[in-house]
């Protein structure tokens, strides 16, 4: 019987003991809370600027397929200066 006791009162103190480890998680969740709710409004941040982004890209697209066709344009504009004497 006092074996049972014993065993007893271990079971008890390390219930209380894993007490304070609760206090110690609810703390940590909540801290994790908040870390979600910043990472939720950076995800937010982030999509709308890929969606600006995205509207904007057009733009973008012409400029890139104009840009070789000015290149050879100056190529040849600079092959017309020196043409007697330049030979490609």
């Amino acid at each position: 019987m006092l074996e049972a006791f014993k065993e007893a009162h271990k079971e008890r103190e390390q219930l209380l003991s894993t007490g304070g480890k609760t206090a110690e998680l609810r703390g940590d969740l909540a801290v994790m809370e908040r870390e979600r709710e910043i990472v939720a409004s950076k995800v937010a941040s982030l999509q709308k600027t890929r969606v600006r982004l995205y509207k904007s890209s057009y733009p973008l697209k012409i400029l890139i397929s104009i840009v070789p066709s000015r290149r050879r344009w100056r190529a040849r504009r600079r092959t017309r200066r020196c043409w007697p004497e330049c030979k490609p």
